[in-house]
């Protein structure tokens, strides 16, 4: 299972993700949609662990 609680990114000034949770479960899909500039890829490379991120944490079968 992969848990993200409270994920918060910024690029400078430009907060781009603001508390961004959710829980995916195994056989779970998910797509993430939105404009450019909106976070896609930011949260993405969160969710991976290629990308660390300020606040909030990522979990994956409960651990860091």
């Amino acid at each position: 299972m992969l848990t993200l609680r409270d994920i918060r990114a910024a690029y400078g000034n430009h907060e781009v993700l603001r508390g961004v949770s959710l829980e995916a479960q195994p056989g779970q899909l998910w797509a993430v949609l939105g404009p450019n500039g909106a976070g896609k890829s930011t949260l993405l490379k969160a969710a991976m662990g290629l990308s660390p991120t300020p606040a909030g944490e990522v979990l994956l079968d409960g651990r860091r």
